[in-house]
């Protein structure tokens, strides 16, 4: 899957949805390990996921928001996505969002 140095506001509008390819694709932030871009191949729909690795293999991946709504720079807005943060014990996945002052 493809991965974008660093995901940035300008880096997600620059990706296509739908995808050309008409099927979903996931790009990867390159410093963030787990959080990324999952673009539609249908819909012009862009949300922020964030994915983990479940103990036996399997793996676990949430939504966090789209993307016309959630701003990855806005340190003044509700959510400072650029700190998503995704830890595992094997039976939950937790997100944790760095609330902004």
């Amino acid at each position: 899957m493809p991965t974008i140095e660093r995901l940035t506001k300008k880096a997600v509008e620059r990706l296509l949805a739908p995808d050309p390819s008409g099927r979903q694709t996931l790009y990867w932030d390159a410093e963030i390990k787990g959080f990324g871009v999952l673009v539609s191949g249908a819909t012009t729909a862009k949300p922020y996921v964030v994915q983990h690795k479940l103990p036996g293999g399997l793996t676990r991946r949430l939504t966090v928001g789209a993307t016309n709504v959630l701003d990855l720079e806005d340190k003044r807005g509700p959510v400072k996505l650029r700190d998503a943060l995704c830890v595992g014990d094997g039976a939950t996945v937790t997100v944790t969002l760095t609330v902004a002052a």
